[in-house]
């Protein structure tokens, strides 16, 4: 669901795009624009019962008093937040391009543009706790706890991509659709680890 309903309306303008233009932009795909918005969504109400499951998974592996799955749930819900006030502005935008006010078209995509580069820092405490209850509780496969170290790095990068108008650090750009595509297939592959791990516990 997050895949396609990003990727299903073409890429937004730069972020130094003129007022004119985004506003133009969210008339156009107007359509697209709101099937994605509902999309992004549904992927919203799955991955909070994506992280329950991972709460209770961390938190029986870690023992003691689950701290680290309590900062992993937290920083989920974190992300969530951030990225629900993304979501919210876009729609936002699909359904005020057509009669506001360049400008108020233009503050409204600044918020939506860096909304990806701020959700970054909330994936970390999810992303790293995670990677280190997975490798040191052996709480995942090896290679999928390595996996989610290197991404917590990467989401520090990722961090970064509001500060440029243009290039790989420009919001929409190179890092930001590296880094969206690489937590799908985490999240998919640990969803399916723990589809297993838990068909193993019910048998």
């Amino acid at each position: 669901m997050l895949l396609i309903g990003t990727f299903i309306v073409p890429k937004p303008p730069a972020i130094n795009s003129s007022a004119v233009g985004i506003q133009n932009y969210f008339v156009d795909h107007r359509t697209g624009a709101r099937v994605s918005v509902y999309l992004l969504g549904v992927a919203v109400a799955l991955f909070v019962w994506f992280l329950g499951g991972v709460r209770t998974h961390l938190r029986r592996a870690e023992g003691d008093n689950g701290r680290l799955a309590a900062v992993a749930f937290g920083g989920g819900l974190v992300t969530l937040a951030i990225f629900g006030v993304g979501l919210m502005v876009n729609a936002a935008l699909v359904f005020s391009a057509s009669t506001g006010s360049p400008a108020t078209t233009q503050a409204l995509f600044d918020i939506f543009a860096v909304n990806l580069p701020i959700t970054s820092f909330a994936l970390i405490p999810l992303a790293g706790a995670v990677a280190v209850v997975g490798l040191r509780h052996r709480a995942l496969p090896t290679w999928l706890g390595a996996a989610f170290g290197v991404f917590t790095v990467y989401e520090f990068v990722e961090g970064a991509t509001f500060s440029a108008s243009r290039g790989a650090f420009a919001p929409f750009n190179a890092l930001n659709i590296i880094g969206l595509i690489a937590f799908a297939i985490l999240t998919f592959l640990l969803s399916l680890v723990l589809i297993q791990r838990a068909g193993k516990l019910g048998a």
